[in-house]
């Protein structure tokens, strides 16, 4: 027999500051293709498709934001910030 268990999440809804910023995490990495008029900042959660958020990434950035994402479970909030260089 196993035991019930409970899960409480607080969900930002983007309705008003952020209460536990220490919860945030900020990426940061290159675009590997010029943005164009897309803004480079892109907010994140668990339920994010990661490939199509993130489909201008470059490979680190892409692979270090799958692996919050898998790591964080549904509890992921996150930031990321791709810039273009060169």
């Amino acid at each position: 027999m196993t035991w019930p268990s409970v899960d409480i999440n607080q969900l930002n809804q983007r309705q008003g500051e952020i209460a536990g910023i220490e919860r945030i995490m900020l990426f940061v990495g290159q675009a590997s293709k010029a943005l164009g008029d897309k803004s480079p900042m892109r907010a994140l959660n668990a339920q994010s498709d990661i490939d199509e958020s993130l489909s201008e990434a470059g490979p680190v950035l892409l692979e270090n934001v799958r692996a919050a994402q898998l790591n964080g479970g549904q509890k992921l909030v996150g930031l990321r910030n791709a810039s273009r260089t060169g």
